[in-house]
Protein backbone atom coordinates (compact mmCIF):
# COMPACT_ATOMS: atom_id res chain seq x y z
CA UNK A 1 0.00 0.00 0.00
CA UNK A 2 2.75 2.16 0.99
CA UNK A 3 4.53 1.77 -2.74
CA UNK A 4 0.92 1.86 -4.54
CA UNK A 5 1.02 6.03 -2.84
CA UNK A 6 4.15 6.63 -3.39
CA UNK A 7 3.20 6.02 -7.08
CA UNK A 8 0.33 7.60 -6.90
CA UNK A 9 1.85 10.83 -5.45
CA UNK A 10 4.55 10.93 -8.09
CA UNK A 11 1.96 10.68 -10.84
CA UNK A 12 0.46 12.95 -9.30
CA UNK A 13 3.31 15.35 -8.84
CA UNK A 14 3.63 15.08 -13.03
CA UNK A 15 0.43 16.32 -13.66
CA UNK A 16 0.88 19.09 -10.94
CA UNK A 17 3.57 19.59 -13.26
CA UNK A 18 1.89 19.81 -16.20
CA UNK A 19 -1.07 22.12 -15.00
CA UNK A 20 1.88 24.68 -13.82
CA UNK A 21 3.41 24.66 -17.55
CA UNK A 22 -0.21 25.08 -19.05
CA UNK A 23 -0.75 27.77 -16.98
CA UNK A 24 2.28 29.53 -17.95
CA UNK A 25 1.70 28.79 -21.38
CA UNK A 26 -1.53 30.64 -21.19
CA UNK A 27 -0.07 33.65 -19.25
CA UNK A 28 2.34 34.06 -22.37
CA UNK A 29 0.05 33.42 -24.95
CA UNK A 30 -2.03 36.14 -23.10
CA UNK A 31 1.06 38.64 -23.10
CA UNK A 32 1.64 38.18 -26.75
CA UNK A 33 -1.74 38.81 -27.84
CA UNK A 34 -2.27 41.33 -25.26
CA UNK A 35 -3.40 40.52 -21.87
CA UNK A 36 -5.65 43.37 -20.50
CA UNK A 37 -7.87 42.96 -16.84
CA UNK A 38 -11.53 44.38 -16.84
CA UNK A 39 -13.92 44.11 -13.55
CA UNK A 40 -13.01 42.76 -10.18
CA UNK A 41 -9.54 41.51 -11.95
CA UNK A 42 -8.47 44.96 -11.52
CA UNK A 43 -9.73 45.52 -7.99
CA UNK A 44 -7.63 42.53 -7.01
CA UNK A 45 -4.87 43.56 -9.12
CA UNK A 46 -4.89 46.69 -7.34
CA UNK A 47 -5.89 45.79 -3.89
CA UNK A 48 -2.25 43.62 -3.65
CA UNK A 49 -0.65 46.36 -4.53
CA UNK A 50 -1.75 48.89 -2.18
CA UNK A 51 -2.14 46.67 0.59
CA UNK A 52 1.66 45.94 0.28
CA UNK A 53 2.20 49.73 0.57
CA UNK A 54 0.71 49.48 3.47
CA UNK A 55 -2.59 51.42 2.74
CA UNK A 56 -5.29 49.15 4.32
CA UNK A 57 -8.39 48.18 3.11
CA UNK A 58 -9.55 51.02 0.77
CA UNK A 59 -11.53 51.07 -2.43
CA UNK A 60 -8.56 51.40 -4.85
CA UNK A 61 -10.48 52.17 -7.67
CA UNK A 62 -12.38 55.14 -6.13
CA UNK A 63 -8.81 56.54 -4.37
CA UNK A 64 -7.60 56.62 -7.92
CA UNK A 65 -10.27 58.09 -9.52
CA UNK A 66 -12.05 60.78 -7.24
CA UNK A 67 -8.82 61.04 -4.51
CA UNK A 68 -11.58 59.74 -2.02
CA UNK A 69 -9.85 57.71 0.92
CA UNK A 70 -13.34 55.10 1.52
CA UNK A 71 -13.05 51.85 3.40
CA UNK A 72 -14.21 48.74 2.08
CA UNK A 73 -14.89 45.53 2.65
CA UNK A 74 -15.93 44.45 -1.39
CA UNK A 75 -14.80 41.08 -1.19
CA UNK A 76 -13.39 38.42 1.38
CA UNK A 77 -9.48 39.41 1.90
CA UNK A 78 -7.93 36.03 1.54
CA UNK A 79 -6.80 36.10 -2.73
CA UNK A 80 -5.33 40.15 -2.10
CA UNK A 81 -3.87 39.23 0.53
CA UNK A 82 -2.19 36.11 -1.37
CA UNK A 83 -1.01 38.66 -4.42
CA UNK A 84 -0.08 41.58 -1.38
CA UNK A 85 2.28 39.26 -0.30
CA UNK A 86 3.85 39.27 -3.89
CA UNK A 87 3.60 42.48 -4.11
CA UNK A 88 5.05 43.04 -0.79
CA UNK A 89 8.65 41.22 -2.50
CA UNK A 90 8.81 43.06 -5.65
CA UNK A 91 6.33 41.14 -7.89
CA UNK A 92 3.55 43.79 -8.76
CA UNK A 93 3.30 43.79 -12.28
CA UNK A 94 -0.05 41.80 -13.96
CA UNK A 95 2.10 38.48 -15.05
CA UNK A 96 3.28 38.13 -11.31
CA UNK A 97 -0.11 38.07 -9.98
CA UNK A 98 -1.20 35.92 -12.89
CA UNK A 99 1.91 33.49 -11.81
CA UNK A 100 1.25 33.77 -8.01
CA UNK A 101 -2.67 32.69 -9.26
CA UNK A 102 -1.09 29.72 -11.13
CA UNK A 103 0.65 28.45 -8.15
CA UNK A 104 -2.87 28.19 -6.58
CA UNK A 105 -4.55 26.71 -9.12
CA UNK A 106 -1.73 23.71 -9.67
CA UNK A 107 -2.32 23.13 -5.79
CA UNK A 108 -5.73 22.58 -6.86
CA UNK A 109 -5.10 19.78 -9.20
CA UNK A 110 -3.33 17.38 -6.40
CA UNK A 111 -6.73 18.03 -4.18
CA UNK A 112 -8.81 17.05 -6.64
CA UNK A 113 -6.55 14.00 -7.63
CA UNK A 114 -6.64 12.88 -3.76
CA UNK A 115 -10.43 13.41 -3.05
CA UNK A 116 -11.17 11.14 -6.18
CA UNK A 117 -9.10 8.71 -5.19
CA UNK A 118 -10.47 8.48 -1.54
CA UNK A 119 -13.71 7.88 -3.43
CA UNK A 120 -12.62 5.45 -6.09
CA UNK A 121 -9.38 4.40 -6.06
CA UNK A 122 -5.67 5.48 -8.06
CA UNK A 123 -7.08 5.24 -11.68
CA UNK A 124 -9.92 7.34 -11.11
CA UNK A 125 -7.89 9.90 -8.89
CA UNK A 126 -5.48 9.84 -11.97
CA UNK A 127 -8.57 10.73 -14.39
CA UNK A 128 -9.88 13.80 -12.00
CA UNK A 129 -6.38 15.19 -12.04
CA UNK A 130 -6.01 15.14 -15.81
CA UNK A 131 -9.67 17.03 -16.20
CA UNK A 132 -8.32 19.60 -13.93
CA UNK A 133 -5.27 19.67 -15.57
CA UNK A 134 -7.03 20.32 -19.27
CA UNK A 135 -9.95 21.83 -18.39
CA UNK A 136 -10.00 25.65 -19.30
CA UNK A 137 -12.52 26.13 -16.10
CA UNK A 138 -9.63 25.28 -13.61
CA UNK A 139 -7.14 27.10 -15.54
CA UNK A 140 -8.35 30.26 -17.14
CA UNK A 141 -9.30 32.18 -13.92
CA UNK A 142 -5.85 32.40 -13.10
CA UNK A 143 -4.51 34.41 -16.25
CA UNK A 144 -7.75 36.91 -15.54
CA UNK A 145 -6.20 36.76 -11.71
CA UNK A 146 -9.86 36.12 -10.15
CA UNK A 147 -10.41 34.69 -7.04
CA UNK A 148 -12.06 31.56 -8.79
CA UNK A 149 -8.65 30.32 -9.00
CA UNK A 150 -8.23 30.46 -4.60
CA UNK A 151 -11.95 29.53 -4.61
CA UNK A 152 -11.42 25.85 -6.31
CA UNK A 153 -8.37 25.08 -4.27
CA UNK A 154 -10.75 26.07 -1.30
CA UNK A 155 -13.77 23.75 -2.53
CA UNK A 156 -11.12 21.21 -3.20
CA UNK A 157 -9.68 21.23 0.24
CA UNK A 158 -13.33 20.96 1.93
CA UNK A 159 -14.02 18.41 0.19
CA UNK A 160 -10.58 16.07 0.79
CA UNK A 161 -11.46 16.77 4.34
CA UNK A 162 -14.82 15.19 4.46
CA UNK A 163 -14.14 12.19 2.25
CA UNK A 164 -11.56 11.76 4.99
CA UNK A 165 -13.28 13.00 8.34
CA UNK A 166 -14.52 8.80 8.77
CA UNK A 167 -10.87 7.77 8.97
CA UNK A 168 -10.47 10.96 11.84
CA UNK A 169 -10.43 9.86 15.88
CA UNK A 170 -8.51 12.67 17.41
CA UNK A 171 -9.99 16.21 17.96
CA UNK A 172 -7.06 17.86 16.48
CA UNK A 173 -7.99 16.97 13.01
CA UNK A 174 -11.30 18.63 13.92
CA UNK A 175 -9.37 21.53 14.99
CA UNK A 176 -7.81 21.62 11.70
CA UNK A 177 -11.06 21.08 9.69
CA UNK A 178 -12.48 23.99 11.82
CA UNK A 179 -9.08 26.23 10.36
CA UNK A 180 -9.87 25.08 6.88
CA UNK A 181 -13.33 25.58 7.26
CA UNK A 182 -12.06 29.48 8.43
CA UNK A 183 -9.44 29.79 5.82
CA UNK A 184 -12.45 28.82 2.72
CA UNK A 185 -15.22 31.03 3.66
CA UNK A 186 -12.18 34.10 3.80
CA UNK A 187 -11.63 33.21 0.43
CA UNK A 188 -14.63 33.31 -0.76
CA UNK A 189 -18.09 33.69 0.88
CA UNK A 190 -20.37 31.28 0.15
CA UNK A 191 -17.87 28.46 1.16
CA UNK A 192 -19.87 29.15 4.34
CA UNK A 193 -22.76 27.14 2.81
CA UNK A 194 -20.86 24.72 1.74
CA UNK A 195 -19.45 24.09 5.03
CA UNK A 196 -22.94 23.86 6.69
CA UNK A 197 -24.44 21.42 4.27
CA UNK A 198 -21.04 19.47 4.19
CA UNK A 199 -21.86 19.26 7.78
CA UNK A 200 -25.44 18.52 8.02
CA UNK A 201 -24.55 15.38 5.45
CA UNK A 202 -22.02 14.33 8.14
CA UNK A 203 -24.64 15.07 11.09
CA UNK A 204 -27.25 13.17 9.07
CA UNK A 205 -26.04 10.20 8.26
CA UNK A 206 -23.99 9.77 11.35
CA UNK A 207 -26.41 10.55 14.27
CA UNK A 208 -24.16 10.29 16.93
CA UNK A 209 -22.68 12.30 19.94
CA UNK A 210 -19.47 12.36 18.69
CA UNK A 211 -20.47 13.89 15.05
CA UNK A 212 -21.83 16.86 16.82
CA UNK A 213 -18.90 16.95 19.10
CA UNK A 214 -16.69 17.13 15.80
CA UNK A 215 -18.67 19.53 14.57
CA UNK A 216 -18.87 22.11 17.45
CA UNK A 217 -15.23 21.75 17.25
CA UNK A 218 -14.73 22.99 14.15
CA UNK A 219 -17.55 25.74 14.10
CA UNK A 220 -15.83 27.10 17.51
CA UNK A 221 -12.59 27.00 15.99
CA UNK A 222 -13.72 28.71 12.80
CA UNK A 223 -15.52 31.55 14.43
CA UNK A 224 -11.91 32.15 16.01
CA UNK A 225 -10.31 31.98 12.44
CA UNK A 226 -13.00 34.76 11.54
CA UNK A 227 -13.09 37.36 14.55
CA UNK A 228 -10.25 39.17 13.68
CA UNK A 229 -11.71 40.08 10.01
CA UNK A 230 -15.08 40.71 11.26
CA UNK A 231 -13.83 42.75 14.24
CA UNK A 232 -11.55 44.97 12.01
CA UNK A 233 -14.62 45.79 9.67
CA UNK A 234 -17.04 46.23 12.43
CA UNK A 235 -14.40 48.98 13.57
CA UNK A 236 -14.14 50.70 10.63
CA UNK A 237 -18.12 50.49 9.76
CA UNK A 238 -19.89 50.87 13.14
CA UNK A 239 -21.77 48.20 12.17
CA UNK A 240 -21.36 44.30 11.84
CA UNK A 241 -19.44 42.94 8.60
CA UNK A 242 -18.80 39.75 9.15
CA UNK A 243 -17.38 38.95 5.97
CA UNK A 244 -17.80 41.16 3.02
CA UNK A 245 -20.85 44.23 2.32
CA UNK A 246 -20.71 43.75 -1.52
CA UNK A 247 -24.16 41.77 -1.77
CA UNK A 248 -26.44 45.03 -2.14
CA UNK A 249 -24.16 46.37 -5.77
CA UNK A 250 -24.46 42.46 -6.62
CA UNK A 251 -28.52 42.15 -6.28
CA UNK A 252 -29.23 46.18 -7.30
CA UNK A 253 -26.97 45.25 -10.73
CA UNK A 254 -29.11 42.08 -11.80
CA UNK A 255 -32.72 42.94 -10.41
CA UNK A 256 -34.21 46.03 -12.63
CA UNK A 257 -36.42 46.22 -15.87
CA UNK A 258 -32.41 46.46 -18.14
CA UNK A 259 -31.96 42.94 -17.36
CA UNK A 260 -34.36 41.38 -19.94
CA UNK A 261 -34.33 40.13 -23.96
CA UNK A 262 -31.04 38.59 -24.45
CA UNK A 263 -29.65 39.89 -21.43
CA UNK A 264 -32.22 38.22 -19.28
CA UNK A 265 -30.13 36.23 -16.14
CA UNK A 266 -27.45 38.44 -16.63
CA UNK A 267 -26.01 42.06 -14.95
CA UNK A 268 -26.30 45.53 -15.70
CA UNK A 269 -23.97 48.46 -14.67
CA UNK A 270 -26.18 50.95 -15.43
CA UNK A 271 -28.99 49.43 -13.21
CA UNK A 272 -26.27 49.27 -10.43
CA UNK A 273 -25.14 53.30 -11.14
CA UNK A 274 -29.54 53.81 -10.98
CA UNK A 275 -29.96 52.27 -7.61
CA UNK A 276 -27.01 53.56 -5.80
CA UNK A 277 -28.60 57.49 -7.10
CA UNK A 278 -31.84 56.52 -5.78
CA UNK A 279 -30.43 55.37 -2.24
CA UNK A 280 -28.26 58.17 -2.03
CA UNK A 281 -31.14 60.62 -2.50
CA UNK A 282 -33.39 59.04 -0.06
CA UNK A 283 -30.87 58.57 2.31
CA UNK A 284 -30.41 62.45 2.00
CA UNK A 285 -33.27 63.22 2.44
CA UNK A 286 -34.01 60.81 5.71
CA UNK A 287 -30.86 62.02 6.96
CA UNK A 288 -30.10 65.69 6.10
CA UNK A 289 -27.63 65.57 9.34
CA UNK A 290 -25.58 62.73 8.30
CA UNK A 291 -24.93 63.95 4.76
CA UNK A 292 -21.12 63.58 4.05
CA UNK A 293 -19.53 66.98 2.53
CA UNK A 294 -19.99 67.24 -0.78
CA UNK A 295 -17.56 69.71 -1.72
CA UNK A 296 -15.57 69.53 -4.66
CA UNK A 297 -12.24 71.22 -5.24
CA UNK A 298 -12.69 73.52 -8.45
CA UNK A 299 -9.77 71.33 -9.97
CA UNK A 300 -10.86 68.55 -9.26
CA UNK A 301 -10.84 67.42 -13.04
CA UNK A 302 -7.44 68.56 -13.52
CA UNK A 303 -6.34 66.85 -10.46
CA UNK A 304 -8.34 63.57 -11.36
CA UNK A 305 -8.51 63.29 -15.76
CA UNK A 306 -9.74 59.96 -15.44
CA UNK A 307 -13.13 61.02 -13.46
CA UNK A 308 -15.89 60.01 -15.57
CA UNK A 309 -18.48 61.90 -13.13
CA UNK A 310 -22.05 62.68 -14.75
CA UNK A 311 -23.33 66.10 -14.62
CA UNK A 312 -24.79 64.95 -10.77
CA UNK A 313 -21.74 65.58 -9.51
CA UNK A 314 -23.17 66.17 -5.70
CA UNK A 315 -24.73 62.63 -5.68
CA UNK A 316 -22.14 61.26 -6.80
CA UNK A 317 -19.43 62.82 -4.72
CA UNK A 318 -21.92 62.43 -1.67
CA UNK A 319 -22.17 58.71 -2.47
CA UNK A 320 -18.42 58.13 -2.92
CA UNK A 321 -18.44 59.51 0.56
CA UNK A 322 -20.48 57.34 2.46
CA UNK A 323 -20.44 54.46 4.95
CA UNK A 324 -20.03 51.16 2.55
CA UNK A 325 -21.64 49.17 4.94
CA UNK A 326 -24.80 51.66 5.11
CA UNK A 327 -24.46 51.70 1.05
CA UNK A 328 -25.13 48.25 0.69
CA UNK A 329 -27.87 47.96 3.60
CA UNK A 330 -29.58 50.77 1.13
CA UNK A 331 -29.23 48.96 -2.17
CA UNK A 332 -30.35 45.61 -0.76
CA UNK A 333 -33.50 47.12 0.86
CA UNK A 334 -34.20 48.92 -2.68
CA UNK A 335 -33.58 45.63 -4.42
CA UNK A 336 -35.90 43.68 -2.08
CA UNK A 337 -38.66 46.38 -2.58
CA UNK A 338 -38.22 46.01 -6.45
CA UNK A 339 -38.32 42.25 -6.64
CA UNK A 340 -41.79 42.74 -4.06
CA UNK A 341 -42.99 45.08 -7.03
CA UNK A 342 -42.17 42.32 -9.50
CA UNK A 343 -42.14 39.13 -8.28
CA UNK A 344 -43.02 37.49 -11.68
CA UNK A 345 -39.50 38.62 -12.65
CA UNK A 346 -37.86 37.58 -9.85
CA UNK A 347 -38.67 33.84 -10.74
CA UNK A 348 -38.55 33.71 -14.40
CA UNK A 349 -35.20 35.25 -13.89
CA UNK A 350 -33.98 32.53 -11.05
CA UNK A 351 -34.74 29.80 -13.53
CA UNK A 352 -32.78 31.67 -16.67
CA UNK A 353 -29.88 32.13 -14.14
CA UNK A 354 -29.68 28.93 -13.19
CA UNK A 355 -30.07 27.10 -17.01
CA UNK A 356 -27.07 29.72 -17.63
CA UNK A 357 -24.60 28.13 -15.99
CA UNK A 358 -25.81 25.01 -16.42
CA UNK A 359 -25.81 25.40 -20.12
CA UNK A 360 -29.65 24.88 -20.73
CA UNK A 361 -30.34 28.43 -21.23
CA UNK A 362 -28.96 30.16 -24.81
CA UNK A 363 -25.65 28.59 -24.09
CA UNK A 364 -24.20 30.22 -27.30
CA UNK A 365 -25.48 33.61 -25.70
CA UNK A 366 -23.56 32.57 -22.43
CA UNK A 367 -20.51 31.53 -24.03
CA UNK A 368 -20.22 35.20 -25.12
CA UNK A 369 -20.88 36.82 -22.14
CA UNK A 370 -18.21 34.82 -20.20
CA UNK A 371 -16.01 37.07 -23.31
CA UNK A 372 -18.12 40.14 -22.73
CA UNK A 373 -18.37 41.78 -20.18
CA UNK A 374 -16.29 38.85 -18.17
CA UNK A 375 -13.44 39.06 -19.87
CA UNK A 376 -12.51 35.55 -20.84
CA UNK A 377 -11.11 35.42 -23.95
CA UNK A 378 -13.64 33.62 -26.54
CA UNK A 379 -11.36 30.44 -27.70
CA UNK A 380 -10.94 29.56 -23.86
CA UNK A 381 -14.43 30.70 -23.48
CA UNK A 382 -15.47 28.26 -25.97
CA UNK A 383 -13.38 25.39 -24.88
CA UNK A 384 -14.51 25.69 -21.55
CA UNK A 385 -17.95 25.39 -22.70
CA UNK A 386 -17.32 22.46 -24.91
CA UNK A 387 -15.39 20.10 -22.80
CA UNK A 388 -18.28 21.20 -20.23
CA UNK A 389 -20.81 20.01 -22.30
CA UNK A 390 -19.03 16.73 -23.43
CA UNK A 391 -18.22 15.67 -20.02
CA UNK A 392 -21.88 16.62 -18.69
CA UNK A 393 -23.01 13.02 -19.35
CA UNK A 394 -20.36 11.60 -17.49
CA UNK A 395 -20.80 13.67 -14.38
CA UNK A 396 -24.75 12.36 -14.36
CA UNK A 397 -23.20 8.96 -14.64
CA UNK A 398 -20.75 9.30 -11.97
CA UNK A 399 -23.34 10.89 -9.52
CA UNK A 400 -25.42 7.73 -9.94
CA UNK A 401 -22.48 5.43 -9.23
CA UNK A 402 -21.47 7.33 -6.05
CA UNK A 403 -24.91 7.68 -4.69
CA UNK A 404 -24.85 3.89 -5.53
CA UNK A 405 -21.57 3.39 -3.17
CA UNK A 406 -21.59 5.70 -0.70
CA UNK A 407 -24.79 8.03 0.32
CA UNK A 408 -22.20 10.03 2.51
CA UNK A 409 -19.76 10.92 -0.40
CA UNK A 410 -22.60 11.65 -2.64
CA UNK A 411 -23.94 14.60 0.02
CA UNK A 412 -20.49 15.44 0.13
CA UNK A 413 -19.75 16.22 -3.24
CA UNK A 414 -23.54 17.84 -3.58
CA UNK A 415 -23.03 20.54 -1.03
CA UNK A 416 -20.63 23.13 -3.29
CA UNK A 417 -22.79 22.12 -6.55
CA UNK A 418 -26.05 22.92 -4.28
CA UNK A 419 -24.29 25.92 -2.89
CA UNK A 420 -23.23 27.57 -6.56
CA UNK A 421 -25.99 26.84 -8.11
CA UNK A 422 -28.52 28.93 -5.10
CA UNK A 423 -25.49 31.67 -5.56
CA UNK A 424 -26.22 31.92 -9.40
CA UNK A 425 -30.50 32.01 -8.06
CA UNK A 426 -30.04 34.73 -6.24
CA UNK A 427 -27.55 36.97 -7.81
CA UNK A 428 -26.92 36.22 -11.74
CA UNK A 429 -26.13 33.51 -14.11
CA UNK A 430 -22.28 34.39 -14.29
CA UNK A 431 -20.44 31.54 -15.34
CA UNK A 432 -17.36 32.33 -12.33
CA UNK A 433 -19.86 31.21 -9.52
CA UNK A 434 -20.10 27.82 -11.27
CA UNK A 435 -15.94 27.64 -9.56
CA UNK A 436 -16.62 26.48 -5.99
CA UNK A 437 -18.09 23.30 -8.29
CA UNK A 438 -16.32 22.66 -10.35
CA UNK A 439 -14.01 19.91 -8.26
CA UNK A 440 -17.34 18.38 -8.17
CA UNK A 441 -17.69 17.85 -11.79
CA UNK A 442 -14.03 16.90 -12.21
CA UNK A 443 -14.20 14.34 -9.97
CA UNK A 444 -17.78 12.95 -10.83
CA UNK A 445 -17.13 13.00 -13.98
CA UNK A 446 -14.31 11.05 -13.66
CA UNK A 447 -16.10 8.54 -11.89
CA UNK A 448 -18.50 8.11 -14.85
CA UNK A 449 -15.01 7.62 -17.38
CA UNK A 450 -14.11 5.05 -15.17
CA UNK A 451 -17.40 2.82 -14.69
CA UNK A 452 -17.99 4.18 -18.45
CA UNK A 453 -14.36 2.40 -19.64
CA UNK A 454 -14.92 -0.68 -17.40
CA UNK A 455 -17.99 -1.33 -19.38
CA UNK A 456 -16.45 -0.78 -22.65
CA UNK A 457 -13.59 -3.05 -21.86
CA UNK A 458 -15.67 -5.92 -20.63
CA UNK A 459 -18.27 -5.90 -23.49
CA UNK A 460 -14.91 -5.73 -25.72
CA UNK A 461 -13.76 -8.94 -24.29
CA UNK A 462 -17.18 -10.61 -24.36
CA UNK A 463 -17.11 -9.90 -28.26
CA UNK A 464 -13.62 -11.29 -28.39
CA UNK A 465 -14.62 -14.29 -26.29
Amino acid sequence: MQDEARIFARRIGWFVLVGFLIRLAYLLWLQYSGSFMIGDAIVYHMEGNSLADGNGWRNVIVYKRFGIIRQTAGHPPLYSYWLALWSFFGMRSTLSHQIASAFLGSSSIAVVGYVARKIRGNTVGLIAAAIAVLHPSFWSWDGMILSETLAILASASLLLFFVSSTQFKSNRWYILGGVLAGVAILSRAELLMAIVLLTLGVLILQRSRTAVKHAAIMAGVAIVVLTPWAAYNTARFDRFVPLSNSAGVTLAASNCADVAGQYAGRWSYFCAVEAAERVTKKWAIEHPQEIPNTSISPNWQTDFPNAKISDKVPTVHQYLKMNEAVVDGLLRQDTVEWIKQHPRYFIKSVAIRIGRVTGLYKPTNQMRSDVIPEGRRKPVAFAAWYLYFALLPFVAYGFYKIFRESKQHFLTLIAPLATSLFVVATTFGNTRYRAIAEPTLAITAAVGLFYFGQAVIRRWHTQRQ
